[in-house]
């Protein structure tokens, strides 16, 4: 079985996992799609939101870096 790890905004990108809904997405048209049900995202986030909203977050964890790119990986991955 194939998979992916996927996260929920607010604590989706940045420095975790995509947001759920970029990738169902993306992968419109595409033969390939989430087992989730997409019209309950919006009572999660709700959720999280309600949640963290007492929370302070550094936005440097909130948002993407596409420098990483060019970073060394560990084990001599390289782009």
């Amino acid at each position: 079985m194939d998979g992916v790890d996927l996260s929920v905004r607010p604590m989706a990108s940045g420095t975790v996992q995509p947001d759920v809904r970029s990738l169902a997405h993306g992968l419109k048209g595409t033969g390939y799609s989430l087992d989730i049900d997409a019209s309950k995202m919006d009572d999660i986030e709700n959720l999280l939101n309600e949640g963290l909203k007492e929370y302070d977050f550094n936005p440097t964890t909130t948002t993407a870096d596409a420098r990483v790119l060019g970073f060394p990986m560990p084990g001599g991955c390289s782009i």
